[in-house]
This record gives C-alpha cells, structure tokens and sequence, in this order.
C-alpha cells in the first residue's frame, strides 16, 4: 500500500477548485461552478500501480494544478479491483477525487461489470445511472465554462445504432456549444503499440457532424498531439478534431512503431499530465513533466464553432433494392469469357467467369485518357500520383505512385450508390518500392458515405516479401481480415468481392479476395447489414510509414455491382499464386460448382494479429524448494482477450525446459515448474511463439502494463 501524507494546502485546494456541477448529461447537464479565470482541465490516463512511483510524480503536479481532473482510464493497475484503487489509486491521484471526472479503461473492466471502478468513483463514474456499482453506463456529460464535455466509455458497445451513440447524438443536438471536448480510453488515432482503434470512429463521426473540436484518449502509454483531421485521418483545418493522446500518467510507457499521418508531436520517455486551458472560443493546451523531465509540449487553438451536424455529413444506411443504374463512365475493354484456375488440377467447375463490359459496371478507367479526369477528384501531393506510360501494366498508360513523404496519394470515385454489394479490380506492381520490415499502408478503401472504411485492402512488407490483405468492418465497427497474401515483385491483378449481410440478425455478410484469377480468401458469416458503399479510393490511400519510399504502379480499375470482374483487355496473365486461405466460395450468381462430399470443413477462426498483453509471475514456497509461476495475456491489435492461442515458451536462468498452454477466453493461461532450488534466487520464462489458426503473432508489439517485464520475458523471483 501506498501512504502518502496529505497535508493541508492540497484538502484546501480540493475544496477551493473541485466545483463542478454534474447533471443528468442530457437534455442539459448542469454547469460548472463559475472560476475566477478560464477553467483548467488536466489530467492523463493510464496512471496508478502500487509498484511504481511516476503515478506519485503526476499526481503531485496535480496538487499544483486547479481545476477539474480527468483521467482517461486504466486508472489503477493491473486490474482494476476495488484493492488495487484503494491501495494505489486512492493516496495518489485519489486525494483530487472530488474534482475528478473519470473514464474508464480495459484493465479497470478485468473484474467484472467493472466494479472496482464504479464503486470507488461512486456517481462521478456513471451519473446516468442510480447507485450503480458494476456494468454501468460509464458515459456523461456536462459543461465547463463556455465549454461542453463529454466522457464516452469505449469499454462497452458503442458501434453506429448502439444505446451510447445514439445518446451521444442526442446529447450533441441538445447542447450545441461553441466549444465541444470529448474522452475515453481507446484512441481512434495513435502512433503508439496499440496503434488505430477503428471501432470508435462511430465517436468521432458524430462529433465530426457536430463540430466538436478535441478528443482526449490513454490506452497507449505516450505523449502524442495531431493536427485537426476528419474521422477517416485526413488533415481538415477548417472543421477537423484536434487529438491529444496522455497516457502518460504513471504506467510503463510504450514505443511508437509506426507513425500515422497529422502526428505533430510525439514523446515517449516522460510522464505528465496535459493542462488545458478552455476560453470563450479556443483553448490552449501544455503538457507538463513530472520533476526531473524535460519535455513539454504547448499551444493554442480555436473552435470550429459547433452549431449542428454538417447536412452532408450524416447518412441514414440504405437496406432496400439498389436502384438500376445506367453505367456513364469510359468501360475497360475485357477479354472474351475466361475461366480463371485455383492451382494445378484445378477444374473450371470453381471459377466464376469474366462479363466483358458487364450491365452492372459502376466505374471503370484504363488511365488511356493520359489525365484523372474520369475520377471524382484526386489527391496528388504536387504531382506524386500521375498518369504515366512508364507505369502501364494494361495498354499504353497505367496510374504512377511516388512515396517521398507521409502524405498520402489517391483517386476518389463517388459513382457507387449505397451498394450492397461492390466489387473491384484493379492492377498492382510493387515495382521494388523500399519499404522498412513491417511498414504497411492501405491501397484500397470502400466508403460508406465519405469517411466511414467498411472495406479496404493493406500492403506491407514482411519478412522481405510484399504481401496484401483484405479486411472488412462488421456492425460493430470492429475489422475482420484474411490473412496476409504474398505477392512477387511484379503486376497482379487483385479483385474484391464486398457484400453487405442481407438484414439485421442474417450475418450473411461476405468478403472475396481473388489474386491474378484465384480465389485467395473468402471471409464470411459477417453482420454488416447497416453498411453500404458509396466512395472508393486507389492510391497510398493512408498510413505511409517513413521507411516506405519509391514508387509503385495501378491501372485498369474497374467496378461493379455484382458479375465477376477478371482481367482486363491486353494484359498477359501472371501466373497465379498458391491459394493460402479459402475459405468458401462466393455466392455470385455466375458461379457453377459442383459440390463433393470432401467439401465440409471446421470454420476457421476469424484471423487476427496476436501479442502478448501481460506476463505476471509469482514464486511459492515448497518444502524447501519452490515453484515459479507465470500467467500470459495474449491480445489482439484492439487490446481485446484471445481465446485458443497457444503459447510456447523455456525457462532458463538456473533452470532450463520448455512450456506451453492455451488460452481461454479471458486471453490467459498459465505455465509452472516445481522442485527449484532454493539456492537460484530468480528464474526466466521467456515466450518463444503465439500461435493460433489463420493468425498472426507479433512479438515486436509485445508489453507489460504494469512494467513487470518487457512482454517477452519475465523474471520470477524464489518467495
């Protein structure tokens, strides 16, 4: 336990500057008790754990600080009991409990219904609910000054139509400030280990439609500031939100293994806490160090002005017929009706067959014109994504990419229509583009509306090969992917097959990836039914890493609503690659197969990337000798459990054998080995490999929240 004396100076300033006013958050929330200047916001997330200092650190800058606090989750580690916030959450950043707003985290949601967290912040963690001490709504509002105030919980369901976002809406509409700031836990933009977390894009679209102006989130342990951008990570200076990320507040801190594009600022080796000042129509924001540290970041900025939704913006999703559509734009020529093969001894019974210049075409450019202007418009950052006979994979011209920077390069076509079911082709070539082990970028997105992905193609280098997957988001705004495909450093053509889950409950949602006529993957069984498409983007489309330089080629792209697509006119037929993951086929219309009694098969588990989350360990005395024991967390990119991995591992360090366990559906599972001699004082269990099917493990991405290892390793010591 942690003993902290209080003295009085800081009871007074509790007292002196904890007045704020919550209510029950809409249609109007209460006010904050007025302040003598512009009120002070300040806080961090991922903060207190008993066996460490820096949350004492922060916490004593607090006691400097007036104004109200707020903290953005994980807030008493490593799992959030109601012990662990009166041990070590309590005499550190709990003597400003009064002034606090909190958020809650993923480790304050280990114990169930999240009652450690709700119990010890009584009605300041949920005043939506009544006397609730677990599985509550977590989610509030108030105002601040000219300010209004919004704390989301991104630990429970908040996808597009959810309880939370639909009282996020509400809220919005019924207190439309000049200013508006929001926070949670999981960051919908981060350079950190966690990296993007898609599902909370459903938060920033509304805010985005509500002119909110900055977004406050933890979960990675870093310093990280953006420029204003729009909820699909485009730079938007007119009306974009301004992300701080302050997970900074006394847990182990994390690296940045790739940064994301409108990253002004970025630190990873300070605590602190972000102080923002909130005037009458902009704000003013430092980061401030714990003593003994450096590192400081400050500026201002101004409200976008808030004043309801951009009337463009907001979309109801379309579930009825598409409309017909006469095809307008220029068609690629195709070749005659062709037959694609699946590998040797493949027959034609598996392949879907090629409609030249098909009735349901949406858009199609050959790039023969030499210009763009068959798209919608083009982002070509001065000139690096041109019209290049240099880069003609089909015919005499293809699209040419130039990587020099992290700017990103596309062609947008609006011509989709709220489709519920799209497909694409398009040409590839590396062209040998020099891309750092791991770098990985997206060169495909379908949009609902013109910001929401709901399917999208990544390219990365791995291991020295370039390799692509497909990916697409369910109703609950998390990604499902194939796995990852390798290419040869040549042309392909690639083609995606995206359909919407016919009605809500149907999960009949499907995504088809075929590479050079061959079926590679098939996802399937998704509940997408309140997606469609209505924007596509072709190019460096988002998330250039900095070792990623060169340039690379497109051409013939083409889509449609339905008929399979194949290769264009003039195109030699590379030879296929080994399928790698098929999963089933599609449902096109087109498709004859011939079904075998050989076909059944056990689903596939939906592929993920893996790491390890935590290593915990504990020695136990026995009879003179002692066992070590170690407890492995294993979780996906968005930090959530992942059941039915395998983990491997050895010990060494005065012992020596190997380990291995799987895991459950809390993401854990545990390893032991008896009869140590009390003479070694200490052991080593170190994870070797993660396996699970059709998944991915990462070590590179592995940590310890509570900083009681590197992730990888850990050292158990004899009790």
């Amino acid at each position: 336990m942690k003993l902290i004396q209080h003295s009085f100076i800081v009871l007074v300033f509790a007292v002196l500057f904890s007045g704020l006013g919550l209510g029950s958050s809409f249609p109007l929330p209460e006010s904050a008790l007025a302040q003598t200047s512009d009120p002070v916001f300040v806080g961090a997330g991922d903060i207190a754990n008993c066996g460490r200092t820096q949350d004492e650190s922060t916490a004593q800058l607090l006691d400097g600080i007036a104004g109200t606090v707020f903290t953005l989750g994980d807030n008493a580690y490593p799992d959030g009991t109601l012990t662990e916030f009166n041990n070590c959450y309590d005499p550190t950043w709990g003597r400003h409990k009064d002034r606090t707003r909190p958020s809650a985290g993923n480790h304050d949601y280990h114990p169930a219904g999240a009652s450690g967290y709700y119990t010890y912040f009584g009605a300041a963690a949920s005043p939506l609910d009544n006397n609730c001490t677990s599985n509550c709504k977590g989610y509030y509002s108030y105002n601040l000054g000219a300010w209004h105030i919004i704390a989301l919980n991104s630990e429970i369901s908040h996808n597009a139509g959810s309880a939370q976002e639909q009282w996020l809406r509400a809220d919005l509409a019924a207190n439309q400030s000049v200013c508006t700031l929001a926070y949670w836990h999981k960051p919908r933009f981060s350079s950190g280990m966690h990296g993007n977390i898609p599902s909370v894009q459903t938060f920033w679209q509304a805010l985005y439609d509500y002119g909110a102006d900055v977004v406050l989130s933890g979960h990675d342990h870093t310093y990280e500031r953006f420029a204003p951008q729009n909820p699909n990570g485009q730079a938007d200076s007119s009306r974009g939100i301004r992300e701080f990320i302050a997970g900074t507040g006394g847990a182990a801190l994390y690296p940045f293994p790739s940064i994301q594009p409108n990253s002004q600022v970025r630190n990873n080796n300070t605590y602190g806490v972000l102080k923002l000042t909130l005037h009458a129509t902009s704000y003013d924001w430092q980061f401030v160090p714990i003593a003994g540290q450096t590192f400081t970041d400050s500026g201002s900025g101004n409200c976008v002005g808030g004043g309801g939704p951009d009337p463009t913006a907001t979309r109801t999703p379309t579930s009825g017929p598409t409309a017909t559509r006469t095809p307008t734009s220029t068609p690629v020529t195709s070749t005659p009706t062709r037959t694609p093969t699946s590998g040797p001894g493949a027959t034609a019974t598996n392949a879907p067959t090629n409609t030249p210049n098909a009735s349901d075409q949406i858009f199609a450019d050959g790039f023969e014109s030499g210009n763009l202007s068959a798209w919608t418009s083009s982002t070509t950052d001065n000139g690096n994504l041109s019209v290049s006979s240099a880069a003609a994979l089909v015919g005499s011209n293809g699209l040419q990419a130039v990587l020099n920077d992290a700017n990103s390069i596309y062609l947008t076509d609006d011509s989709p229509n709220a489709e519920p079911r799209y497909r694409a082709r398009f040409y590839f070539d590396p062209n040998s583009i020099s891309m750092a082990d791991g770098d990985t970028h997206f060169i495909f997105n379908g949009f609902e509306g013109t910001s929401t992905a709901v399917t999208r193609v990544d390219f990365r280098r791995s291991a020295g090969a370039y390799q692509i997957r497909a990916r697409v988001l369910d109703d609950a705004s998390n990604w499902i992917d194939t796995a990852w495909l390798t290419l040869s450093d040549a042309s392909h053509f690639i083609e995606l097959d995206w359909k919407a889950a016919s009605a809500a409950g149907a999960n009949n949602g499907s995504l088809t990836l075929w590479i050079d006529g061959t079926q590679q993957a098939s996802l399937t069984g998704v509940d997408n039914d309140t997606w469609r498409i209505d924007r596509a983007r072709l190019g460096a489309v988002s998330g250039i890493d900095t070792g990623t330089r060169g340039t690379y080629y497109f051409d013939a792209f083409e889509s449609r609503q339905q008929t399979y697509i194949g290769p264009a006119d003039g195109a030699s037929t590379p030879t296929p690659a080994t399928p790698t993951l098929v999963l089933t086929a599609t449902n096109n219309p087109l498709l004859t197969r011939t079904p075998t009694p050989t076909s059944t098969r056990t689903p596939t588990p939906t592929p993920i990337v893996m790491h390890v989350g935590d290593l915990d360990g504990t020695g136990v005395s026995q009879s003179g000798r002692w066992t070590a024991n170690v407890t492995i967390t294993v979780h996906d990119a968005n930090h959530n459990p992942v059941a039915n991995a395998t983990v491997s591992g050895s010990w060494s360090n005065g012992i020596t054998g190997t380990a291995s366990c799987t895991t459950g559906t809390n993401g854990q599972c545990s390893v032991s080995i008896s009869n140590i001699s009390n003479g070694s004082h200490s052991v080593t269990f170190t994870v070797n490999n993660v396996t699970r099917a059709a998944s991915t493990y990462t070590s590179a991405t592995n940590h310890d929240p509570d900083g009681g290892s590197n992730g990888t390793s850990i050292v158990v010591a004899r009790p």
